[in-house]
């Protein structure tokens, strides 16, 4: 037997109240199969070119909190627009040194100095 968990899924889908009904559905078929539940504690909706209606409703039918960018994911920064150099200079950065680490961490004193 085979168990495999996915940690803080996103899921992405338009904002409209059928596509929030459809997956809450799923969710709850999910469930049911599984027995495990969506924790609606740590569970946020984010929005972006969605009515304050059609908002309103969907935080309604999902009992989510309403989520605000920016937000990180997995150590992602992600935000509803487009990303500038400046956005992604911090997580280049970061790999680099990642990289840098690794690489020294694999020669010998000689090498490093």
């Amino acid at each position: 037997m085979n168990l495999c968990f996915a940690n803080d899924p996103m899921l992405f889908y338009e904002g409209h109240l059928l596509a929030v009904h459809i997956v809450m559905k799923t969710f709850q078929h999910f469930s049911n199969a599984t027995g495990l539940n969506v924790n609606i504690q740590k569970s946020q909706v984010f929005f972006t070119g969605v009515s304050m209606e059609v908002q309103s409703n969907i935080l309604q039918l999902t009992g989510f909190a309403k989520g605000s960018f920016p937000v990180k994911y997995l150590g992602v920064p992600l935000s509803p627009r487009k990303w500038s150099a400046i956005d992604c200079h911090g997580l280049v950065d970061k790999i680099t040194k990642r990289i840098n680490c690794w690489t020294a961490r694999h020669l010998s004193y000689a090498w490093r100095v």
